[in-house]
């Protein structure tokens, strides 16, 4: 029981772990504009933020979920 309880939780660790660097990476390849501030942004500019991204951008952020998730779920099954 106790060894389920540790391989769920090492999965949710894995693959926060995992999210977080791929999407560093994607901020690194995929900087925001110059002098955008996302703190004093309203709707209208981070909507406008949006249309502007390319779609490399949102392809890795699909890619941080899907892969983070697949190795959480990997590290989980593996300890259990």
């Amino acid at each position: 029981m106790m060894k389920n309880i540790l391989s769920v939780i090492a999965g949710l660790i894995t693959g926060f772990l995992v999210i977080m660097i791929v999407e560093a990476i994607s901020h690194k390849m995929y900087p925001l504009p110059p002098g955008f501030d996302l703190d004093k942004a309203d709707n209208e500019m981070l909507g406008l933020l949006m249309e502007m991204m390319p779609l490399g951008a949102f392809m890795m952020i699909l890619f941080a979920y899907s892969f983070g998730s697949f190795s959480g779920g990997i590290v989980s099954a593996s300890i259990s």
